[in-house]
């Protein structure tokens, strides 16, 4: 078992991730973001080989229900 992603320690600094799908081979974790101090959502993914996270896409926009 290792840590994948290192979460920021304040809390109220910390954007909100909530795991959204996974490629099925392991590979990479998406999951939805949003800003903690501004009106900022999207899509990024963890890859678990390297713990990068790549941002997908983010703007202003509302989102929900990913299908991948």
């Amino acid at each position: 078992m290792r840590t994948l992603l290192e979460l920021e320690e304040d809390e109220d600094q910390r954007p909100r991730r909530q795991l959204q799908g996974w490629r099925e081979d392991g590979r990479y974790l998406y999951f939805s973001y949003s800003a903690p101090n501004r009106w900022q959502r999207g899509l990024q993914r963890l890859d678990t080989a390297s713990g990068d996270i790549e941002t997908l896409m983010v703007d202003a926009g509302l989102y929900r229900s990913w299908n991948f």
